[in-house]
């Protein structure tokens, strides 16, 4: 099986053409995964806060309703600025505590979101060198076939 020079490079140029693009549709589908993947993550640490917040609600109001109790064994008002003092102060750490939970929340998502960011920002970065990679073949393998179906063309060029 012989061939001219020129149907090689062809054939290679070709091939590496078939080998590029194969290896840019694999970063695609690659991307799509772990966008797919980020967008999850990125769910579950909502879930994961709301639940937190949820929880911490839920033992602010028991609290409280123990408190209710205690006070209700005590003969103490309900309306006395002591308890109501307690009340306010069961309510407000809650609160600093949901803040911290939802704090801690965002900025779970904010590293998630530039993590992913990053990513994309590098897959785009490859599969640009990708594109380039094959129009540098194309005009590797073009330069290479002018010269040996032109060899002299070039050698009466003035370059200075």
């Amino acid at each position: 099986m012989s061939a001219d020079p020129v149907t090689w490079m062809l054939i290679s140029a070709g091939v590496q053409t078939v080998g590029k693009l194969a290896e840019i549709r694999q970063l695609r589908e690659a991307a799509a995964i772990r966008k797919a993947s980020y967008e999850l993550e990125m769910k579950m640490a909502i879930i994961k806060g709301e639940q937190e917040a949820n929880d911490r609600t839920e033992t602010m109001l028991a609290q409280k309703a123990n408190n209710l109790a205690i006070l209700a064994g005590s003969g103490y008002q309900q309306d006395s600025p002591h308890f109501q003092n307690i009340q306010y102060m069961t309510k407000k750490i809650a609160d600093k505590d949901i803040g911290a939970i939802r704090l801690n929340t965002a900025m779970g998502l904010n590293k998630l979101s530039l993590a992913a960011q990053a990513e994309q920002s590098q897959y785009r970065a490859q599969v640009f060198g990708g594109y380039v990679s094959i129009i540098s073949t194309g005009m590797t393998t073009h330069a290479k076939i002018s010269k040996i179906k032109y060899p002299n063309e070039w050698e009466n060029v003035d370059t200075s």
